[in-house]
């Protein structure tokens, strides 16, 4: 019964439907690059002259005749996707060309295309819209689970004796190293395999959830500067860590913000935040709201002194507050995690507690409206 409960629960809930928007809007325009990449890879490819290694030959629906139609509609597809027109469709449509052009030719087919059509499908069968609030919740849960597994399994392929030598890596990335790149790309290629595991398994614990998001995004931005081919590099990057945003959890106004009201310093970062927050998941207070800090026994002073964030259950206050934001933003996310780092924290709290002491004399200004 408890199995048949979890998957009831699994295909009956729903998902917030921001961070499905955006990624929706990141996986069109990887489709509008990739059909600006392989327009003219297809022309070659359909040249009298050029070797081809077809899967069943004569039977691909890419021709001399349909390519212009075939990418007309892929592209009509993206669009889509970007502008959150019919979606669902859309999204069908961008991921069956992507099969439809793996299939056309062998050497065409590529694992980045592949994880691409098959996110595309997922995210296209949540249905989208840019007015939408929840959507499915288990086409959400199948492509996490899809992410979780391409890093899995990579690390696991990876464990062999070539590849933890550091002789591939010494080979596709451009590392200049003093004394020789192999040594430092075995260490790096140790260090590949386990960030990978560690990814793989941190995406879903929330308290680890920091640390793998920048763990993989250090990972993937390592991999776009050092390593080719770059143009295919770029888009799996993007698409692994849009995806990121769909292991957060984005309830709206599921994180307390409190902050000192009758400040026009801590206004102005309040106004920042805000800015940040495409998912809506922050709900901002006054700290001359009364009530509000009684019901989370929170002191006036503290309040007054120090920027507050409740969530699940736990409060920080002052720079820790700050981190707790910009680890839930779309734009911060990412790389939020540097700033727990030490000495990083520390010297960060030493900072914040300075400039809250004199903050009224940096910037005094008139009471800011609750938010």
């Amino acid at each position: 019964m408890y199995a048949v409960d979890q998957l009831h629960s699994l295909v009956s809930r729903e998902h917030p439907a921001r961070p499905v928007i955006f990624v929706r809007i990141l996986l069109g325009l990887c489709h509008v690059w990739k059909i600006a990449v392989y327009w003219p890879v297809t022309a070659q490819l359909l040249a009298l002259e050029t070797f081809r290694a077809e899967w069943a030959p004569g039977m691909s629906l890419i021709t001399d005749a349909t390519r212009p139609w075939y990418f007309a509609i892929w592209l009509a597809g993206a669009i889509g996707m970007v502008f959150g027109w019919l979606p669902t469709v859309a999204g069908t449509v961008c991921g069956l060309a992507v099969w439809g052009l793996m299939l056309m030719d062998a050497q065409l087919y590529s694992n980045h295309l592949y994880l691409l059509s098959w996110m595309t499908i997922f995210i296209a069968i949540t249905g989208a819209k840019n007015h939408s609030r929840t959507v499915r919740h288990w086409p959400v849960f199948l492509t996490c689970f899809l992410i979780s597994n391409v890093y899995f399994f990579t690390a696991v392929s990876k464990c062999n004796a070539e590849f933890l030598s550091g002789a591939v890596l010494a080979f596709h990335a451009h590392i200049p190293v003093l004394g020789g790149p192999l040594p430092f790309a075995r260490v790096l290629s140790w260090l590949t395999v386990a960030v990978e595991f560690a990814v793989a398994f941190a995406l879903w614990p929330r308290k680890l959830q920091p640390w793998a998001f920048l763990a993989g995004f250090l990972m993937h931005v390592g991999i776009v500067l050092t390593m080719e081919p770059r143009k295919n590099l770029v888009v799996f990057s993007t698409v692994m860590l849009a995806s990121y945003l769909l292991f957060l959890d984005a309830r709206p106004a599921s994180r307390l913000v409190i902050w000192d009201d009758h400040c026009g310093f801590c206004g102005a970062w309040v106004r920042l935040f805000r800015r940040l927050d495409f998912l809506g998941v922050l709900r901002f207070e006054g700290s001359s709201n009364e009530a509000l800090l009684e019901r989370h026994n929170i002191p006036r002073e503290e309040a007054d002194s120090g920027l507050q964030l409740i969530y699940a259950g736990e409060r920080k206050s002052g720079y820790d507050a700050v981190v707790g934001v910009l680890n839930s933003t779309p734009l911060t996310f990412l790389w939020a995690g540097l700033l727990m780092i030490p000495p990083v924290p520390q010297i960060g709290r030493r900072i914040y507690a300075r400039v809250a002491e004199r903050r009224r004399c940096i910037l005094p200004a008139p009471p800011v409206a609750h938010g």
